[in-house]
């Protein structure tokens, strides 16, 4: 015959309860997690067209939802839901595509136009180029410069 001290059947009690209660609790906290939604964006250009380089299709009337730095949603204007923005721009007549990219760009003239090939960089983002590749040029050390001020927010460039 087997006996068990009181505090033996506590532990195997407690045991048995954890052991259900546990997933129970975990479930229960994956649900909650699940349900939170994202009310609000930083910013949203309303009555955009946007264009799709795939298909070369262009979506009239679209508003495009902004998060930090990237796009959350792309929906129809007339469509409304519950995300609010903290800033609106009317798009009407405008369009939205990717930023392009320059592959092959070469900075060079020494330091004599180190100045003039820096002021390049805001022309590059006024023209939708967001990225471009140093394919090789005299200004290697200058370059690197601005990559870390571009990184850091001091200097507009791709």
């Amino acid at each position: 015959m087997l006996f068990y001290s009181t505090v033996q059947l506590r532990a195997f009690n407690l045991y048995f309860m954890f052991k259900k209660l546990l997933p129970l609790s975990l479930l229960f906290l994956i649900f909650l997690s699940c349900g939170k939604k994202q009310n609000s964006v930083d910013l949203v250009i309303e009555n955009i067209s946007v264009i799709d380089l795939k298909t070369g299709e262009i979506s009239q009337n679209q508003s495009v939802f902004i998060a930090s730095d990237s796009i959350f949603k792309i929906r129809p204007t007339d469509t409304k839901d519950e995300l609010s923005a903290l800033k609106t721009i009317d798009g009407k007549g405008q369009f939205l595509l990717p930023g392009f990219w320059d592959n092959h760009v070469h900075f060079r003239g020494g330091d004599s136009l180190i100045g003039e090939n820096k002021h390049l960089l805001k022309l590059y983002i006024a023209n939708g180029v967001t990225t471009i590749r140093d394919a090789g040029g005299d200004l290697t050390t200058s370059v690197q410069q601005w990559q870390k001020e571009i990184a850091s927010g001091a200097l507009i460039g791709p």
